[in-house]
């Protein structure tokens, strides 16, 4: 089997390169513009309507927000923060495992692992070579953060997403026991109330490489895992764990790669392993139970 070193694609590029006789380095790369937006903007960025004083409207759900001015301390720190950010979640995390030696190496064939790489540059300079733009608020916490959202489908990928996206936060929309159809997770089939460590920058990256929400590609809570613990506590659920299917976008590239040339070369397949233990980023605040029309309570304050 032979196999392409560099491929060039429009929505990202990559490099495959062996680094021994058991293992070879698969990198995607993306070239990513950041354009910064100021409350002076007066224009539409997709959906979201800017009014040139600091106001945002939402022309979808005609939600509204407050943008604050960028400092040029920020705006200069920013595009290395967002570099950290994603090469930290998504950089080197899986191996592709083969099912059967293919690499022919000077000792023979073996069946070499693949290291699953990610490299990000930002070329504010030439925005036309970007593969994905994200537009970056400065959004005022009160009275809400814009939605950050990612346009799958488009090219270049473009993105929504605010200054702090780049912070790792807890995902929790109210109190407990004020919940009723809001974040609630499924654990042994009961319904519990759950935080989340959540990195919404990471998250949206996984948008960029091709990933939809762990369970669906809705914006409703079922597409983030709720009827699971598992699939919520994850990247693209709303957690941040990395899981086996997330290697998807290195399997399906390494597959472009790979000059396959007789019926054995077609046999070779490659499955997807994450590479570190995934530590629990989630808090469980107990079960809870509908008692009539929209009330949730603990079990264990009212009994069953």
């Amino acid at each position: 089997m032979h196999y392409h070193i560099v491929i060039k694609a429009d929505n990202w590029d990559s490099v495959l390169l062996p680094l021994d006789d058991n293992t070879l380095a698969l990198s995607i790369q993306v070239r990513v513009f950041l354009q910064k937006i100021e409350p002076s903007e007066r224009r539409e960025f997709g959906k979201l309507s800017c009014d040139g004083n600091g106001n945002v409207k939402d022309l979808e759900t005609g939600n509204k927000y407050l943008l604050d001015p960028w400092s040029q301390t920020e705006w200069q720190k920013f595009p290395n923060e967002f570099k950290t950010i994603v090469t930290r979640y998504w950089d080197n995390q899986f191996d592709l495992i083969p099912n059967k030696p293919w690499y022919k190496s000077p000792k023979g064939l073996t069946a070499a692992k693949i290291n699953c790489g990610l490299a990000v540059d930002i070329v504010n300079p030439a925005p036309q070579n970007a593969h994905a733009k994200f537009m970056v608020f400065n959004t005022k916490k009160i009275p809400k953060l814009i939605r950050s959202h990612t346009q799958i489908g488009v090219k270049p990928q473009v993105g929504f997403i605010n200054k702090d996206d780049t912070k790792l936060e807890w995902l929790n929309w109210l109190p407990h026991i004020y919940r009723k159809e809001h974040i609630l997770t499924k654990i042994n089939g009961q319904s519990h109330a759950v935080d989340y460590l959540h990195n919404t920058l990471a998250h949206e990256f996984g948008h960029v490489l091709g990933l939809e929400h762990v369970s669906g590609n809705t914006n409703k809570t079922t597409s983030y895992g709720e009827e699971n613990i598992y699939d919520a506590d994850s990247m693209m659920g709303m957690g941040i764990a990395m899981r086996e299917k997330f290697s998807d976008p290195w399997i399906k590239r390494l597959d472009r790669h790979l000059v396959r040339q007789n019926s054995d070369d077609a046999k070779v397949k490659f499955s997807g392993k994450v590479k570190t233990p995934q530590l629990l980023g989630f808090w469980d605040n107990g079960e809870v139970k509908h008692v009539g029309n929209d009330n949730w309570i603990f079990k264990r304050m009212f009994g069953q």
